[in-house]
Order: structure tokens, then sequence, then C-alpha cells
């Protein structure tokens, strides 16, 4: 049984702060547990929702996508983490920081998908930008 879980580092940051989302796969059994190959560069994918529900940022269009990686063997309590900052500039990332004006104050949604694992596992994780 693999557990998915999306996290940001804080639940709320100040206007212009680098804003750190973690996404993890767990092996939460007593077994080891086959995980399939994976894309190394886009696997899995972020997504940075405003509360609206628009896609404000996200990695899906970071490079062209890699050779799959080998799938490996998570024995219990292992896991494999990605993490991406973001520095609260609405645009997709191309290889280089977005410039232009940051988002908004307000609720927001960071998603990643494990679009690689059969069951196509989505974490979510919460969290907001303070008024300035």
């Amino acid at each position: 049984m693999l557990a998915f879980v999306t996290l940001a580092d804080q639940p709320s940051y100040p206007p212009r702060a680098n804003v750190l989302i973690t996404a993890a796969v767990r092996n939460a059994s007593s077994q080891p547990c086959a995980f399939p190959g994976r894309d190394a560069s886009t696997d899995p994918g972020l997504a940075i929702m405003d509360a609206a529900d628009r896609i404000v940022w996200d990695t899906l269009h970071w490079a062209v996508p890699g050779p799959l990686g080998p799938g490996r063997l998570l024995l219990p309590g292992e896991s494999i983490s990605r993490a991406w900052t973001w520095n609260q500039v609405a645009g997709e990332y191309l290889g280089a920081p977005v410039v232009g004006p940051p988002v908004p104050p307000g609720q927001y949604l960071a998603r990643a998908s494990w679009g690689r694992y059969p069951a196509g596992a989505v974490a979510l994780a919460r969290f907001s930008i303070e008024p300035a």
C-alpha cells in the first residue's frame, strides 16, 4: 500500500516569500512494494490553483519529458519525494524564474500528481498568501 502526500512547508506565507511544496510517496505497508518507473523530469507534476480553481503556476512545462527511470522496490517505511520552490509569481516555469507581478493574497491549493503510478495518485496541500 502506497501513501501519497503533498505538503506546504507552512500554512501561510508573507507576500513575496518563497513557497516550498514537497510531494512524497511512502510504502505504508509491512511488505516491500513495487513502484513503477517514472519520468524523472516531470513526475510528479505540480500545479498551484487559486480560490477560483484557476492554475496560476505549474511545472508541467519545465522540460521535454526524459526517459522513464527504472522501477524500484520500496521497502516498508521507505519513501520517494520531490520539492519545488515557487516565488508567488503567476505563470509556468520554463527553466528560469518567472518575472512578473506576484499573485494576490488569498487561499491557494498545490496539487501534485504521480501520473506514472497506475492509480494516477493526486495529493493536495492548502496554504494562504497573507495581505501586504
